[in-house]
């Protein structure tokens, strides 16, 4: 229907533009091919061919509308008002005892909606919702050891320990300098590049209605992950990583040592911020 709905509109676009040229000289009649771009096939009469499309496609277009009313309706419907307060009245007023009967809300723009979460029943949206509120949590956590050992391995002391055929390069001073400032926060930066295409696709399976509410549930998830896994695991592993072997040892100075190791910290996060 919605190609159809196009097709029409286009043929209605151009039959008023070949109008108008009639009006301003009407000794010429517009005419074009009706091949591709125009440049090929049949040459005819516009305002004619125009008014015959439009003929054969309406009865087509009120078809599809027919069938769609009859057969492919959804469980929910959008109802415009004269005034704001009928709205908000009718927004704020219980229709029905169940919720998951009769559930009112304000309607987003039509370009915002999610059609494909509109037919979703509350309570199926209810679970959907804690599903993805465990998934979330577990992504965070199991996104916080591959973090961890970037944000750890990628600095330059590393580097040249585990991997020593970069000693030459990393040595230079030009690269040197651009490794110790920027390095491990390019890593980090790179690799969350995905995260927020992840949650936003996690907050449309939860059957939120519409995608600004989408991108903002996104939002909030991808502000507990930079608290829990960029500040907090980033900091705990800059200190954790370089007194691993001392902590098997001494158990019982991990939190005198991450005291110290914690104000190391403040150079990766001021260029983080920076970039």
């Amino acid at each position: 229907a919605n190609k159809i709905w196009q097709e029409l509109e286009n043929y209605k676009k151009k039959l008023a533009h070949a109008e108008a040229v009639f009006v301003e000289n009407e000794k010429v009649r517009p005419k074009h091919r009706t091949g591709f771009l125009g440049l090929i096939g049949q040459k005819v009469d516009t305002i004619e061919f125009c008014n015959q499309q439009i003929k054969e496609l309406t009865p087509k277009l009120e078809a599809e509308q027919k069938t769609t009313l009859k057969e492919k309706q959804l469980a929910s419907a959008i109802v415009f008002f004269n005034s704001w307060p009928a709205a908000v009245s009718a927004s704020q007023t219980i229709h029905s005892q169940p919720l998951d009967k009769w559930s009112v809300m304000a309607a987003p723009e039509p370009r915002e909606l999610l059609w494909e979460n509109l037919s979703i029943p509350f309570f199926v949206r209810l679970v959907r919702q804690y599903a993805i509120y465990v998934v979330v949590f577990f992504t965070i956590f199991f996104y916080m050891i591959p973090i961890t050992f970037i944000s750890a391995f990628t600095t330059l002391a590393n580097l040249r320990k585990y991997l020593p055929f970069l000693k030459p390069i990393v040595d230079q001073a030009e690269i040197k300098t651009v490794l110790e400032a920027y390095l491990p926060q390019i890593a980090l930066l790179v690799f969350l590049a995905i995260l927020p295409m992840i949650l936003l696709a996690l907050s449309k399976l939860e059957g939120i209605p519409s995608l600004s509410h989408a991108i903002r549930a996104t939002s909030g998830k991808y502000f507990y992950f930079t608290v829990l896994n960029v500040f907090i695991g980033v900091t705990l592993a800059s200190g954790l990583f370089k007194s691993f072997k001392q902590f098997v040892k001494h158990a019982n100075t991990i939190v005198p040592t991450l005291g110290k190791s914690l104000p190391g910290s403040t150079n990766f996060f001021i260029t983080y911020v920076a970039l």
